[in-house]
């Protein structure tokens, strides 16, 4: 079973490497890391994304309108740091830059890869924004491409609504930040824990070991 992680804002690709491989050593099994950074826009769309409440953000089309100005106005600058984006199958562009069409680059990099691969990945685990990626990314699947995935968030519980998935999600008690992105989609359970998954900022989540337990007793069965 393939498994891919993303990680929320501000995280490097060290920060993704390091998700992936707590998971990878939790479970027992090779981890894919998307890495959420793709280009100078960025800066702009994962702040508001992330730290201003992204479902009010999304209501209010501001990804569309920050993404379509940049290409708009400046189409070479929209493109840097965005070939793998822009490598994804059917990818969008305005004047000759790219815009994302599930919200972010390291969505439609999930999308494009729960789509087109020939066998899609069976869990998806994501931090923070990146749990609303995944949310973003899997929105308009065939259901033959989700039947059966397995989502574990962590420090955001998102809507569960795609059909076919099984949601498996983990809020901090003393986690502002995730509490202030929920809108009103509640956790299976609240742990005692911050917003951080960083073992050296205690009381920091424990991604592998709470990806372990959603799991306990299917990663065998799957593998």
């Amino acid at each position: 079973m393939m498994i891919a992680t993303i990680t929320g804002v501000g995280s490097s690709a060290l920060g993704s490497a390091a998700l992936a491989w707590d998971i990878s050593v939790a479970l027992g099994k090779p981890v894919l890391a998307i890495v959420p950074g793709y280009g100078v826009a960025d800066v702009i769309l994962q702040g508001m994304g992330g730290w201003f409440g992204f479902g009010l953000y999304d209501y209010l089309h501001a990804k569309s309108m920050v993404q379509n100005s940049l290409a708009s106005l400046a189409p070479r600058t929209a493109c840097i740091g965005r070939a793998l984006p822009a490598s994804t199958p059917e990818a969008k562009t305005l004047h000759g830059g790219p815009v994302f069409r599930t919200g972010s680059g390291s969505s439609d990099v999930l999308h494009a890869i729960m789509e087109h691969r020939e066998r899609p990945p069976g869990l998806l685990i994501g931090h923070s924004k990146g749990a609303l990626q995944i949310g973003n990314a899997i929105q308009s699947l065939p259901p033959d491409r989700v039947h059966g995935l397995n989502v574990v968030t962590l420090g955001c519980p998102i809507a569960e609504n795609v059909a076919e998935v099984a949601y498996h999600q983990y809020l901090g008690l003393f986690d502002a930040l995730g509490q202030l992105n929920m809108w009103g989609n509640l956790p299976d359970k609240w742990v005692p824990t911050w917003h951080s998954t960083n073992p050296a900022l205690p009381p920091a989540m424990n991604a592998g070991a709470l990806t372990a337990e959603a799991l306990a007793g299917q990663l065998n069965n799957n593998a």
